[in-house]
């Protein structure tokens, strides 16, 4: 039977290494066109979305973020002003794959049937803590490394698919 750890903290894992390894081919593309990284990590998709810096924070803010909140019993995303540098970007990255590492498998488990309140711009949801972390930050995580990965991809760092999915997990892991 997967269990809620299983299902969400490997994906948030994977999908933030994914993150990592986007930054890296970022900031090679950078330098091999000679292309600023601020122009690059400030451009987005459309006038009224993120920029690609924000996209990267907030799939950090949406997993690690998420998951402290929901054992805390209340989650109200903060995203803090981002620097738009590479080195910022991949520390940020790191320490929330560190956290989520960190976080025991038995207090995930132990969330289920809790309540979960979700504060932000002037609402407030309600969720039992499984839909939470597999119907609202999970999807929230994809969304936002799968944004970043298109801004990448227009602004012509060379990515793929495979860059997007990151290491699956296959069985002989």
């Amino acid at each position: 039977m997967l269990t809620l750890h299983q299902a969400v903290v490997p994906v948030f894992l994977q999908m933030l290494a994914s993150a990592g390894r986007l930054l890296d081919k970022a900031e090679r593309h950078c330098q091999d066109a000679g292309i600023a990284a601020d122009e690059l990590l400030s451009a987005r998709l459309a006038p009224d979305m993120w920029d690609c810096a924000a996209q990267f924070q907030a799939a950090c803010v949406q997993s690690a973020g998420a998951l402290a909140g929901a054992l805390a019993g209340s989650f109200t995303p903060a995203y803090p002003p981002m620097e738009h540098e590479f080195a910022a970007l991949r520390t940020l990255v790191g320490a929330t794959i560190a956290e989520l590492k960190a976080a025991p498998p038995d207090a995930v488990e132990a969330l289920c049937g809790r309540e979960v309140v979700l504060r932000f711009s002037g609402h407030t949801l309600r969720f039992e803590a499984s839909g939470f972390l597999t119907g609202f930050a999970l999807p929230n995580v994809l969304f936002h490394v799968g944004t970043a990965y298109g801004i990448l991809r227009q602004r012509g760092v060379p990515l793929g698919k495979a860059d997007y999915l990151g290491r699956i997990p296959l069985l002989a892991d």
